[in-house]
């Protein structure tokens, strides 16, 4: 089964791309543990 024929797209990435997504995953970590502290359920 190719990515193509399940309606995947691939997208290539550069080469810097995997320290950007530990600086994005990061963030998102501390927005959600800041949001979630102050957020009464």
């Amino acid at each position: 089964m190719d990515l193509e024929d399940s309606g995947i797209e691939a997208v290539l990435s550069g080469v810097r791309m995997p320290r950007r997504n530990s600086i994005t995953e990061r963030w998102v970590r501390t927005c959600r543990r800041e949001l979630l502290d102050r957020t009464s359920i």
